[in-house]
């Protein structure tokens, strides 16, 4: 981010707000000039084939997004020549609340990992043919499943979404505090609390068992050159979240944004995933709050792991 364009221009664009079609954000601006915009670039094969330009003027202006960009698309600040990408990479999928480009992050040479080419989410058994459309704009054309076939059966995707991808499903995982089933312990009173010590065990346990699929995954998705992969489990969080740490390290995404893309599950999933279960807990005289560690991505968890997850990387060839 280039600090005099930042001292002459202050945006608001909440992390947890969706920048869609219709929606809105301020950018408030210090400067009277002529060369004081708002770009939206429309992009296709990485390439720029339609722009949206927006004049700013002195004061907060509010930038309402123009219809059919958000799909796949740069939203840059330019202040006097000096730029600014905020293109936000959580995009407003219809039923999905982990759902994320995990591009467009920086590398260690300077660059930035390309953006529509992998994505994150939850399961998607509540997507709807609107969802399926969106992807289909993204490019996504691959699906990575992480789940168990007891996931898949109670959240199924669906069949036409299924019918339309090449889907890899690649079942893992592990017991949490002891059970296979953390939300059936949990409401049969078989667990009392879940804490991040119980979350970093897990992570460990399935490093120690799943490292060697999952560097042949992190190959596979990088080699993958006919559109861009979707990677999910039930949550979007743990499994998926280990996966996309280790392709962002081969690709040498610094390990700060890393972190960041790791924790934004606390953001979009977290609430929402807490609010849904506290009326079932509540009528079994449960607190969801002793179990927030299992329904988040914790920071302890992935720093157990972290450098198993760099050498882990050193196998793993980026390309070009």
């Amino acid at each position: 981010m280039d600090g005099a364009l930042l001292a002459n221009v202050k945006i608001w664009t909440p992390s947890n707000q969706y920048l869609s079609s219709g929606s809105n954000f301020e950018v408030f601006s210090q400067l009277e000039s002529d060369n004081c915009q708002v770009i939206f670039q429309r992009i296709s094969d990485k390439s720029v084939v339609a722009s949206t330009v927006i004049a700013l003027s002195k004061g907060i202006n509010r930038i309402e997004v123009p219809q059919r960009v958000p799909a796949a698309a740069n939203v840059i600040i330019n202040v006097e020549g000096l730029r600014l990408n905020i293109t936000p990479r959580r995009f407003g999928a219809t039923n999905l609340t982990n759902f994320r480009d995990v591009g467009g992050l920086p590398l260690l040479d300077g660059s930035n990992l390309d953006r529509n080419r992998y994505f994150r989410s939850e399961n998607l058994s509540r997507i709807n043919q609107e969802d399926i459309a969106f992807f289909k704009e993204l490019g996504i054309s691959r699906i990575i499943d992480l789940r168990k076939d007891e996931e898949k059966a109670i959240s199924p995707t669906p069949t036409e979404l299924l019918n339309q991808m090449t889907v890899i499903e690649s079942p893992i995982s592990s017991k949490i505090a002891g059970f296979e089933d953390g939300l059936e312990a949990i409401l049969a009173k078989k667990i009392s609390a879940i804490t991040a010590e119980d979350m970093t065990e897990m992570y460990l346990n399935i490093l120690d068992e799943y490292s060697e699929t999952l560097i042949e995954l992190a190959q596979s998705t990088i080699d993958y050159q006919d559109g861009a992969t979707l990677i999910h489990c039930t949550a979007g969080k743990d499994r998926t979240g280990m996966l996309v740490a280790l392709i962002q390290l081969a690709h040498g995404v610094e390990g700060q944004y890393i972190y960041h893309d790791y924790l934004l599950s606390n953001a979009y999933r977290t609430p929402y995933r807490m609010e849904s279960l506290r009326p079932i807990l509540s009528q079994n005289a449960i607190e969801v709050e002793n179990f927030k560690p299992y329904l988040s991505a914790p920071l302890e968890a992935l720093d157990s792991i972290f450098e198993k997850l760099q050498n882990l990387a050193s196998k793993v060839t980026a390309s070009e």
